[in-house]
């Protein structure tokens, strides 16, 4: 009986090293590819402009989303339309959008509150879908926030023909209690 407790201990730690090595494997396989479009950086800047279109559903969200949108005006890329979806908000977050349109109405291409009434946020992203007009689309959690080359750097992988869509490397905000941490790690 003792040689399977070995057994099961050997195969656990075997596995928690295969774990790690997989998750310091994707971060090195991230900063590769990032250091590649650098590189590359400058012919994407000066070459392909499209228009983004940034949605941002958004529910009960009047803690986080004025931070969210203030990312979004400090981006270096600035061919963007931005289309802000309050979805049956019963706090102050219909009020922050609005605000913000108004401050910022320059700053954009176009940009738009909607106020729905659909509970959920794919049906919320379809209904903002109706007003786009750009040649890419990005999903935008309201409590969330973009660095100021993130959409500059998401945009040049799509010059390249197979490219069909791009996922973010997420990064939690350091914050209090033990769900933050938990979500870090």
């Amino acid at each position: 009986m003792l040689y399977l407790a070995y057994i099961v201990l050997i195969l656990s730690l075997v596995n928690l090293i295969r774990m790690a090595f997989f998750l310091i494997a994707s971060e090195l396989y991230d900063i590769n590819k990032i250091g590649q479009a650098e590189k590359e950086a400058d012919f994407f800047r000066l070459n392909y402009r499209p228009l983004v279109t940034v949605m941002v559903p958004a529910h009960n969200e009047e803690a986080t989303l004025k931070r969210n949108l203030t990312s979004i005006v400090n981006s270096t890329y600035k061919n963007v339309e931005l289309i802000i979806i309050n979805d049956s908000s019963s706090d102050r977050t219909g009020k922050i959008a609005l605000n913000f349109q108004k401050k910022y109405r320059t700053k954009f291409k176009m940009i738009k509150v909607l106020n729905v009434n659909v509970r959920g946020k794919a049906r919320a992203m379809n209904q903002g879908l109706k007003y786009a007009h750009g040649t890419l689309f990005m999903c935008l959690d309201a409590d969330s926030v973009l660095t100021v080359d993130a959409l500059e750097k998401g945009v040049a992988f799509f010059r390249e023909k197979s490219v069909g869509a791009l996922a973010s490397n997420v990064k939690i905000i350091p914050g209090k209690g033990f769900m933050n941490l938990l979500q870090r790690f």
